[in-house]
């Protein structure tokens, strides 16, 4: 990919895990830039994301729920098959389930949609996969605190609602339907 600012980019994939039989693999996913020498500056980060991902013919609500209550809330709304085949038939039969936990994007590099090109490389890797995620409701106040944002979370879900993932019904989470990624492939 070249961006405007930055010229070339690479994204980097990296399984930071090392629970294999109690947990999720741990994706860690980098959009780092290209100089024009050739090689990718892993040094130099654009945006981040860490994905959580396990096969559903595994124990795959416990391997989430091992990691934290976020991610648990997020494999909760997909375990309901029927809601699931109601938004996207082809993501109720998805071989593994592929989370998004957290997405980062670098001050000066925001506004690139980088966070978008984070997730499309993950459907070109995990083509097969339910990817889902939850937008943020939380931000720092000025005193350093958490607090909840909902101007923020609607923003969020605007702008991963822009990239095709829609809602979960009775669910804060929103998935990318598999069929639309199968189409856009193969169209």
């Amino acid at each position: 990919m070249t961006d405007e600012r930055y010229g070339d980019v690479a994204t980097t994939f990296s399984l930071t895990t090392g629970r294999f039989n109690d947990g999720p693999e741990a994706w860690r996913v980098r959009v780092v830039s290209w100089p024009e020498d050739g090689e990718p500056n892993e040094d130099d980060v654009l945006a981040e994301a860490i994905v959580y991902r396990a096969f559903v013919d595994q124990n795959w609500f416990d391997r989430f729920d091992s990691v934290d209550q976020g991610l648990a809330s997020v494999a909760e709304d997909l375990i309901d098959r029927d809601r699931i085949e109601s938004i996207d038939e082809e993501s109720a039969f998805a071989q593994a389930i592929s989370i998004v936990y957290s997405v980062t994007v670098r001050e000066d590099a925001r506004g690139r949609r980088l966070s978008h090109e984070l997730v499309r490389s993950l459907t070109r890797v995990f083509g097969n996969d339910i990817i889902a995620l939850m937008p943020s409701r939380a931000s720092w106040d000025a005193g350093g605190e958490i607090v909840e944002d909902q101007f923020k979370h609607r923003a969020l879900l605007t702008h991963w609602r822009g990239m095709g993932f829609v809602s979960i019904p009775g669910a804060d989470s929103l998935l990318l339907p598999l069929s639309e990624r199968q189409a856009e492939l193969e169209g």
